[in-house]
């Protein structure tokens, strides 16, 4: 398949209208109707919902879409691979991560090549588990920075030396405030919001929280941002590690006691042929933790 029919559809995707997009692609509507109208036969299903002058995406064209941005960021990012020499390095270091301060490790050491190789540019991916390990699985991320447990298995691994520790986000108000750790008793006290992640619901002690029928979970959030804000409005108190949670005004984080800590590791696939640039990013990165 034409990497330029991808680019028709996605064209079409984005302007929900034919002739819009055919303008944005400087190409005649007529052409594009019947690069389109192909491409549907070819792949045997309806792409667009055509309604007077909108054009939207049926249920297999939101499929669809997500794989045709997948092929177009990957023939990208082979094009910025092989434009890349063990003299002169270009192309792109694409990582994804989970919310972890530990990630600014990670960053400095980008900064530290982006001086020495200004030509390198960098693609950042943040979301859940799931979605980051699925990214490097497809192959549009080189590496992912990511919360044990993890099927190792799966993957080259090299385990980060630092850690983040488990905590309560709440407001500088509530009863339990001044005190400098939260005991699991504590949370009895509390109205709880817990991690919807994966990574977070796998360890030993939100599986406690969430089988315990006397605690009082009163809601669930994937990212911290927007649980910050309920707990900034006194809807709950936030389960999550430290140094995420934005720092909004009369809000605190207490660690919980005993010590709870989630371990990482950075991860890539297996059997997966380094360009200069991802070998220089590897070496330095074991560079790094073994001084940690």
């Amino acid at each position: 398949m034409d990497t330029r029919l991808l680019e028709y559809f996605l064209a079409i995707a984005r302007e929900e209208n034919i002739t819009k997009a055919a303008e944005s692609l400087h190409i005649t509507q007529p052409t594009l109707s019947r690069q389109i109208h192909d491409l549907e036969k070819d792949l045997g299903k309806t792409l667009f919902n055509r309604t007077g002058r909108k054009t939207t995406l049926t249920q297999d064209g939101e499929i669809f879409k997500k794989r045709a941005e997948e092929i177009l960021t990957l023939v990208q990012k082979a094009k910025d691979e092989l434009s890349s020499t063990n003299t002169q390095l270009h192309g792109s270091i694409h990582i994804g991560a989970g919310e972890t301060y530990q990630m600014k490790q990670i960053t400095d050491l980008l900064s530290t090549i982006h001086q020495e190789h200004p030509s390198v540019t960098y693609r950042l991916y943040s979301g859940v588990a799931d979605d980051v390990l699925e990214k490097v699985d497809t192959g549009l991320l080189d590496f992912a920075l990511v919360f044990e447990p993890v099927q190792k298995e799966k993957y080259n691994f090299i385990e980060v030396p630092s850690y983040d520790q488990m905590g309560v986000l709440m407001c500088d108000d509530h009863p339990l405030a001044r005190k400098d750790q939260i005991t699991y008793d504590d949370l009895y006290q509390m109205e709880l919001l817990v991690s919807t992640r994966s990574e977070i619901n796998d360890t030993a002690f939100v599986s406690r929280l969430k089988n315990d029928s006397a605690m009082h979970i009163i809601g669930s959030f994937n990212l911290i941002y927007n649980a910050s804000l309920m707990v900034s409005s006194h809807l709950g108190q936030a389960i999550t590690i430290k140094d995420i949670a934005p720092r909004l005004p009369h809000l605190i984080w207490k660690p919980i006691t005993p010590e709870i800590n989630a371990k990482l590791v950075l991860i890539w696939k297996k059997y997966e042929v380094m360009t200069p640039l991802h070998q220089l990013f590897l070496d330095e990165i074991r560079k790094l933790y073994s001084q940690a």
